[in-house]
């Protein structure tokens, strides 16, 4: 069939409007495209821009912001120590004692490992080691694979967080915390809890206590009870840890770490002057006295004094029927030795003139019944260059008489 005129005319028309087409879709449509896409990243690197420039004009206040911010979170951290070291936690027991001249008695203390529990800036460790809580910026992917997930009808898959914990180093420079609870159990008088709370109050390191239960004795007017103390530090890399004890000088090798014979912190010299009798001689010579009766008795309940003929006015007297502090602290400033010794608040300081050591002679008797209610909780501190020999005659069942001693002495029962 032979086509007419017209025909071949509709079939060009027809070509050309395909030919049109096909060029629009392989060709005009992809670039429309790209200029879409550009144009949309031309908007939002614009924007983008904008606010880089909206906030290089705020670059100095940005700064001095962010470096407050530094120095204020340094300054939180400086309340932590960097290691929680068994030392540290003896030395700051050891501390309030010396502060308190003993008047409260820690008679039981637990030492625990210390564990740790969280990541600054991650969140909580778990028991497996890994981070429990995510950090913002896991928290925020997770969002947005979910809700493309969501738009898609595809399954989301969001990584577990990287941020865990390896034996002690932190990943990534993570700053670690640690803590360890110490549970304590003490003995003293209603000042001495007030003093150790205000004392944990005040140490230079952040602490908690976390329980406490206190009993009474009103026969005794003596409170005890247990409490938790809950320790932190905080672990990284680029801590430096001003804390840490030397303990290459300390001498060791006692023969009896109870009685303290052996090679003493101080002298260096075993601290066994009177130990062929027991003691027994210190009886007859020494240079310092303490007496412990009962307050029905013809004399006060508790004498202190100097040794020696004429020294009626270094005594100091007690007749309250009821446990007092007893304390004798020995120092020694510019080659000069001196004692402090008190009952309660009442207090004399000597100068001690020996050269080799210091005699104390404590003789009291047992409890006659339970009204007599006369006892001394007597704290021994030597800080001195000499060692210190107590010899207690009577109180067969320390029953009177409690003694706590530090420093470089020796006590004979």
């Amino acid at each position: 069939m032979k086509l007419t005129e017209g025909q071949k005319s509709l079939i060009f028309v027809l070509v050309g409007i395909v030919v049109v087409m096909l060029s629009y879709f392989l060709i005009a449509s992809p670039i429309i495209a790209d200029a879409s896409t550009i144009s949309a990243e031309v908007t939002q690197l614009t924007a983008k821009y904008n606010d880089l420039v909206a906030k290089e004009s705020k670059r100095a206040t940005y700064e001095e912001e962010t470096a407050q911010f530094k120095e204020d979170f340094d300054l939180v951290v400086a309340k932590f120590p960097v290691t929680l070291d068994q030392e540290n936690i003896i030395t700051f027991f050891d501390g309030f004692e010396k502060k308190s001249d003993m008047g409260l008695v820690v008679d039981d203390m637990t030492l625990e490992v210390p564990t740790q529990f969280y990541v600054i800036g991650g969140g909580a460790i778990g028991t497996d080691g890994t981070v429990a809580a995510t950090t913002a910026a896991t928290t925020a992917a997770t969002t947005a694979v979910a809700t493309t997930a969501a738009a898609t009808g595809t399954t989301a898959t969001v990584g577990t967080p990287t941020t865990t914990v390896v034996g002690t180093a932190p990943v990534d420079n993570s700053m670690i915390v640690y803590k360890t609870s110490i549970p304590v159990h003490y003995k003293g008088f209603y000042d001495n809890i007030k003093d150790f709370l205000e004392y944990v109050q005040s140490y230079k390191y952040r602490m908690t206590i976390d329980s406490i239960s206190v009993s009474y004795d009103p026969e005794k007017m003596v409170y005890e009870g247990d409490f938790t103390l809950t320790q932190y530090a905080i672990f990284s890399a680029d801590r430096e840890n001003l804390d840490k004890i030397d303990l290459e000088n300390v001498d060791t090798g006692v023969d009896n770490i109870f009685e303290g014979t052996g090679d003493s912190s101080s002298t260096g010299t075993k601290l066994d002057a009177y130990d062929e009798d027991n003691g027994v001689a210190i009886e007859k010579d020494n240079d310092f006295y303490v007496m412990l009766s009962p307050t029905t008795s013809d004399v006060d309940g508790k004498i202190i004094g100097q040794s020696g003929a004429g020294k009626e006015e270094n005594i100091i007297s007690s007749d309250i029927n009821d446990s007092e502090n007893v304390t004798f602290k020995f120092t020694e400033t510019d080659g000069k030795k001196y004692v402090t010794y008190s009952i309660n608040s009442e207090e004399k300081e000597l100068e001690v003139t020996n050269s080799d050591n210091v005699t104390i002679l404590i003789t009291s008797t047992d409890l006659i019944d339970k009204e007599d209610l006369n006892e001394a909780v007597i704290t021994i501190s030597n800080e001195m260059s000499i060692p210190v020999y107590v010899k207690v005659v009577g109180d067969e069942n320390a029953s009177r008489v409690s003694i706590s001693k530090s420093g470089s002495v020796k006590v004979y029962k």
